[in-house]
């Protein structure tokens, strides 16, 4: 890990360690000391294996994994098996490594859900249009266990939150994707309060005007409201 790490640039390599600290700060109440470890497993697998990738926003991809990671334990409230496959995800989507090496280290519980994961990831590729309600189907089908649901819209939400740094075109297409699918399924699931912040940003890169124009009513009225409340 060290080595790998050495390779990256020093402000990055800052950046890696603070998400990996609000991580474990996020997830203290679920982990033992035995947890810990295999997280920094996963940890080492993702820098060994896509250490020097990025993703469309220009961040390492160990680092957009470090933060898909909290948002599933501290905003969603899954547990230390989905913790370590939101580690393991981008492992699966741009290396060669297969569910069975991942079995081979993290075991068959971390596996199946990896296995739900990539089959969604091929899916993906085989589907021309996600906006068809067969899609939508094919997709529940492929995820029997709903913690891959969960563990693809803590990875969508941080993406959203990072589309700032996209073209113009990937923020059109991801925004869509985010509105179809993971924001209906995210009120389906309970998860209200992540939904309406898919919806908001949703807003901001398909309707920059409308979203410009109610976040400064929302400033005007913001003294009023701190009064009444």
């Amino acid at each position: 890990m060290e080595d790998r790490m050495l390779q990256i640039a020093p402000n990055e390599r800052r950046e890696i360690l603070i998400a990996y600290r609000k991580l474990l700060r996020a997830s203290s109440g679920i982990l033992k000391w035995e947890d810990v470890k295999q997280i920094r497993k996963a940890i080492e697998l993702s820098l060994d294996k896509v250490g020097l990738e990025r993703s469309p926003s220009g961040k390492l991809s160990v680092l957009h994994s470090l933060e898909v990671g909290r948002i599933a334990v501290e905003e969603i409230g899954l547990g230390r098996t989905s913790l370590i496959c939101a580690l393991l995800y981008e492992v699966l989507r741009r290396s060669g490594t297969s569910v069975d090496e991942i079995k081979q280290q993290f075991g068959e519980q971390v596996a199946n859900i990896m296995d739900g994961l990539i089959k969604v990831f091929d899916l993906y590729h085989r589907n021309a249009s996600i906006q068809s309600e067969n899609f939508r189907k094919l997709l529940l089908t492929f995820a029997q266990d709903v913690r891959v649901i969960l563990i693809i819209i803590a990875d969508r939400l941080q993406t959203m939150r990072s589309l700032d740094t996209y073209t113009p075109e990937l923020q059109l297409s991801i925004s869509s994707e985010v509105s179809y699918l993971y924001a209906p399924m995210a009120h389906r699931l309970g998860l209200y309060t992540i939904k309406s912040e898919m919806e908001d940003l949703v807003m901001k890169y398909t309707n920059r005007d409308m979203y410009k124009f109610i976040a400064k009513k929302l400033n005007e009225t913001k003294r009023a409201r701190d009064k009444y409340i």
